[in-house]
Protein backbone atom coordinates (compact mmCIF):
# COMPACT_ATOMS: atom_id res chain seq x y z
CA UNK A 1 0.00 0.00 0.00
CA UNK A 2 1.13 3.52 -0.73
CA UNK A 3 0.06 4.69 2.70
CA UNK A 4 -2.25 3.79 5.50
CA UNK A 5 -3.97 7.13 4.79
CA UNK A 6 -5.17 6.25 1.28
CA UNK A 7 -8.02 3.94 0.32
CA UNK A 8 -7.44 1.30 -2.33
CA UNK A 9 -9.59 3.37 -4.66
CA UNK A 10 -7.33 6.38 -4.15
CA UNK A 11 -4.24 4.25 -4.75
CA UNK A 12 -5.71 2.84 -7.98
CA UNK A 13 -6.79 6.30 -9.11
CA UNK A 14 -3.28 7.67 -8.51
CA UNK A 15 -1.80 4.75 -10.45
CA UNK A 16 -4.15 5.34 -13.38
CA UNK A 17 -3.47 9.08 -13.36
CA UNK A 18 0.27 8.42 -13.61
CA UNK A 19 0.01 6.10 -16.60
CA UNK A 20 1.40 7.50 -19.83
CA UNK A 21 -1.09 5.50 -21.90
CA UNK A 22 -4.53 5.55 -20.30
CA UNK A 23 -6.61 2.37 -20.62
CA UNK A 24 -9.84 2.54 -22.62
CA UNK A 25 -11.53 0.45 -19.95
CA UNK A 26 -10.54 -1.25 -16.72
CA UNK A 27 -12.03 -3.37 -14.02
CA UNK A 28 -11.10 -3.68 -10.36
CA UNK A 29 -11.46 -7.12 -8.77
CA UNK A 30 -11.27 -6.68 -5.01
CA UNK A 31 -12.80 -7.88 -1.77
CA UNK A 32 -12.98 -4.34 -0.38
CA UNK A 33 -15.41 -1.71 -1.59
CA UNK A 34 -13.49 1.47 -0.73
CA UNK A 35 -13.18 2.55 -4.37
CA UNK A 36 -14.81 5.98 -4.18
CA UNK A 37 -15.45 7.34 -7.66
CA UNK A 38 -14.03 4.17 -9.25
CA UNK A 39 -16.88 2.11 -7.75
CA UNK A 40 -18.49 1.60 -11.18
CA UNK A 41 -15.36 -0.31 -12.20
CA UNK A 42 -15.43 -2.58 -9.16
CA UNK A 43 -16.40 -6.22 -9.03
CA UNK A 44 -16.65 -6.93 -5.33
CA UNK A 45 -15.37 -10.42 -4.64
CA UNK A 46 -15.99 -12.59 -1.61
CA UNK A 47 -12.74 -13.34 0.26
CA UNK A 48 -14.14 -16.73 1.26
CA UNK A 49 -14.66 -17.85 -2.35
CA UNK A 50 -12.28 -15.72 -4.41
CA UNK A 51 -13.20 -14.84 -7.97
CA UNK A 52 -16.30 -16.66 -9.19
CA UNK A 53 -17.79 -17.16 -12.64
CA UNK A 54 -20.37 -14.52 -11.71
CA UNK A 55 -17.54 -12.09 -10.91
CA UNK A 56 -15.98 -12.81 -14.30
CA UNK A 57 -19.32 -12.12 -16.00
CA UNK A 58 -19.61 -8.79 -14.17
CA UNK A 59 -16.03 -7.87 -15.10
CA UNK A 60 -16.67 -8.62 -18.77
CA UNK A 61 -19.76 -6.41 -18.72
CA UNK A 62 -17.76 -3.54 -17.21
CA UNK A 63 -15.21 -3.99 -20.00
CA UNK A 64 -18.03 -4.13 -22.57
CA UNK A 65 -16.82 -7.51 -23.77
CA UNK A 66 -20.26 -9.13 -23.54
Amino acid sequence: RMSEYFTRGQEIEAYLNNLKDKPEAFVILDDRDDMGKLKNNLVLTNPKYGITISDVDKALKILNVV
